[in-house]
């Protein structure tokens, strides 16, 4: 037999013997102990980063499904090579062969579309750590941190492919209890590279970063040789210059320098917008000079103005920040006197207007004013609650009613004596028209609503005994209430804008169910006693309920009589708006915002729209761009004038953001990035405002398998995209099922 034959009897006797084991374990214990069918031997290696080793993955279970093998994470061929050797229906041989790859990843075995159910092994390929060497002088930025760039090759890929960082620092100084950097080193992992370690410091006294400190570095990571590193922190400072500009005339612009401590060399560059120089010109600053003019530069033209700064001459280059500005045109100089001169004109033309208005509100005072004179007469003479004055000149051949002829032939003397000339004469009548609440309604103008009781006074501030008259906005349409439904609303829109309490604002999403009660135990509301107004942006207030009676006139389908509730299976937008709601002694007000979180949802490639379901499948790096609406409905034009506030802040203080949770593993295959919104505004159906935002959002697409492979997502939830709105955040109840190639 020869050496070949007698190696691969060996080879199968082995295999018969391994599989025999673990077939007599599987009928004992798999049961019990074994999570998956599946078996790689060994489960956890660790091997150098130029060797080769063997796996042997069985599958304990025949499913006629054939085994598959993959990695956790994209190696390239020129690091490693993976191959497999079928051994039987149910073993499988694997060997990896290490080309210079170090870090730590899983070797994944499962069945044929099963990869939830297979098993994995834990690899871990180490390396000697090489030599350390700091890879440029350390920069100390703005005066607050310092940042050090070492070399070491090896580590960092280590690193870069998740083995754990452990590094260590000591710095050498004469004490330990002065020392000129704070001991708690960050490693800023996300801009190390696998050539370089990026480490950060502070100072321990703000500000101060002294040439010659001498620092100590160990890196102590797992499976590797402890290795040291001496190196000298003596500082170069970059420092980003801060700067706005601005135009000031048609050929001139404005620098203004944010002063720096200690003051740093600076210099400025300002070339045209599309020059195509290559070299800047750049004039140094003076530290002193806070502002800087120039104003040899053409009209209507844009410029890139940069600066840069540095500590020292000794200190390299700074890196030049730059900010567009664009000159102003002559025309728009000009275009702005005349605006200064017609602004002038307007506000001239306005004060006549105030003084006409004021001398036509002195005049119309007058008569009222002398009305208040015999009005007071009048009222000495006795009771006027069924007797108003008809006419000054008397009325012959009026015949008295009875009672109100004894009621003057009896007045005492006093009374005579004391009776004014202006209605003296005895030969003025007194008719009985109507009771003084009928003649206040006749008399009164549309906007005064309260009827009169007892005693009627004519003054400045118009009053009624045990009653108000409010005089309504000018702008508020009251048309479409009767006589006692204006008052209940002017009643409790005056108790409301008095109250002291919180504004109540519901913001609500569409389609979500809705149960906002409007009167709660203790508000002291009869059942009976209920009302219910809604007022919109162009201040028409509509009645839905009116003594628990539906305005049937009003199409109002989400009222709960019986529970005094706002109540919807699904909201819809035209739930938002300003409510008044009252009973016979309390009056609330409620203000809603109706949100969706995602009106319009569209993918673009390019400028072209994409569609998951016709196009090609997915890869690996493939970007496209998604576009979608966020839409608020809302109403902050009211009688509320508190409510308008509130809702107000709360619309100007909505965002849209990008947040990454743990709970969702979306990032896993989708990257976002450039957030970009743009805000607009429309009226709705003249009833209601909108505020709309307009985002959009580059998106990358990954699948980290091995090349070859297929990354499936299922209705995943996209769950990063959010609304922040009055400390409440509304998650997009957009889904998307996709197919990536790795």
């Amino acid at each position: 037999m020869s050496l070949i034959q007698l190696r691969q009897s060996r080879l199968m006797l082995t295999l018969i013997v391994f599989i025999s084991i673990n077939f007599g374990y599987s009928q004992v214990v798999i049961s019990n102990f074994r999570p998956s069918n599946v078996e790689i031997v060994p489960s956890v290696v660790v091997i150098d980063s130029t060797s080769s080793t063997n796996f042997i993955c069985v599958d304990h279970e025949s499913h006629h499904k054939p085994l598959t093998v993959n990695l956790s994470k994209i190696i390239p061929p020129s690091e490693m090579k993976i191959t497999t050797n079928q051994l039987n229906k149910t073993a499988i041989n694997i060997q990896l062969e290490m080309k210079n790859y170090v870090g730590i990843f899983h070797l994944l075995c499962y069945n044929d579309g099963e990869k939830s159910k297979g098993t994995r092994a834990d690899i871990i390929v180490k390396a000697s750590p090489g030599v350390f060497q700091l890879a440029e002088r350390c920069r100390v930025y703005d005066r607050q941190y310092i940042k050090c760039l070492i070399r070491a090759p090896t580590i960092a890929r280590a690193i870069q492919n998740d083995y754990p960082p452990k590094f260590e620092f000591h710095e050498i100084s004469q004490s330990p209890d002065h020392t000129t950097y704070i001991s708690r080193v960050e490693f800023l992992k996300n801009e190390s590279t696998s050539e370089h370690l990026v480490f950060k410091w502070k100072p321990t006294v703000d500000g101060e970063f002294p040439d010659r400190v001498q620092m100590h570095m160990k890196a102590m990571l797992p499976h590797f040789d402890e290795s040291s590193y001496y190196f000298d922190m003596t500082p170069i400072f970059r420092i980003t210059p801060k700067f706005t500009v601005q135009s000031e005339s048609s050929t001139g612009i404005r620098i203004n320098v944010t002063p720096t401590d200690p003051p740093a060399l600076c210099e400025k560059s300002i070339l045209p917008k599309l020059s195509m120089a290559l070299n800047y010109t750049w004039t140094l600053i003076d530290s002193n000079r806070n502002t800087i003019l120039d104003d040899n530069l053409l009209s209507d033209s844009t410029y890139r103005v940069c600066m840069k700064c540095r500590q020292t001459y000794s200190d390299p280059d700074g890196n030049p920040v730059c900010q567009e500005i664009t000159t102003l045109s002559k025309l728009s100089v000009l275009s702005d006197r005349y605006y200064l001169i017609f602004i002038t004109i307007i506000l001239i033309l306005i004060l006549f207007i105030i003084f006409g208005l004021g001398f036509h509100f002195w005049q119309s005072r007058k008569k009222p004013q002398d009305e208040h004179v015999v009005t007071q007469q009048i009222h000495t003479m006795g009771p006027l609650n069924s007797y108003v004055l008809a006419s000054p000149n008397p009325i012959p051949n009026t015949p008295r009613r009875k009672k109100d002829s004894e009621s003057l032939l009896n007045s005492d003397d006093t009374d005579s004596d004391n009776e004014d000339p202006v209605i003296g004469n005895s030969n003025d009548q007194y008719i009985h028209i109507a009771s003084i609440e009928d003649f206040s309604e006749m008399s009164s103008p549309p906007k005064i609503l309260f009827p009169c009781e007892n005693e009627f006074i004519l003054s400045k501030n118009c009053t009624i005994q045990n009653s108000e008259i409010f005089i309504i906005n000018a702008e508020t349409d009251l048309s479409l209430l009767t006589t006692n439904q204006i008052q209940t609303w002017l009643r409790a829109v005056s108790q409301i804008n008095s109250s002291t309490q919180e504004p109540h604002i519901n913001i609500i999403r569409g389609g979500d169910e809705v149960e906002i009660p409007l009167y709660r135990y203790g508000n002291h509301v009869i059942p009976q006693h209920r009302y219910l107004f809604k007022q919109n942006i162009n201040k028409r207030v509509d009645c839905y309920l009116y003594e628990n009676e539906f305005n049937s006139l009003t199409s109002f389908d989400f009222y709960d009589t019986c529970h005094g509730t706002l109540s919807l299976k699904q909201a819809r937008r035209e739930l938002a708006g300003i409510y008044v709601y009252a009973g016979n002694e309390t009056s609330l007000g409620l203000g809603i915002i109706h949100v969706e979180t995602t009106n319009s949802f569209q993918w673009f490639n390019g400028t072209n729209f994409y569609s998951f379901d016709n196009q090609t499948n997915l890869k690996h790096g493939t970007q496209l761009v998604l576009g979608f609406e966020t839409m608020l409905y809302y109403n902050a034009n009211s009688d509320l004038t508190r409510y308008n506030t509130k809702i107000n802040d709360i619309i100007q203080q909505a965002n849209i953001s990008i947040e990454n949770h743990t709970s969702n593993n979306l990032e896993m295959f989708m990257s976002m990035e450039d957030l970009s919104c743009q805000r607009h505004q429309r009226i709705i159906h003249e009833d209601l405002r909108s505020l709309i935002f307009a985002c959009t959002i580059k998106v990358t697409f990954k699948c980290s398998l091995q090349v070859g492979s297929t990354c499936w997502i299922e209705n995943k939830h996209i769950s990063n995209i959010r609304l922040n709105i009055n400390s409440f955040t509304f998650i997009t109840d957009r889904k998307l099922s996709m197919r990536i190639d790795a």
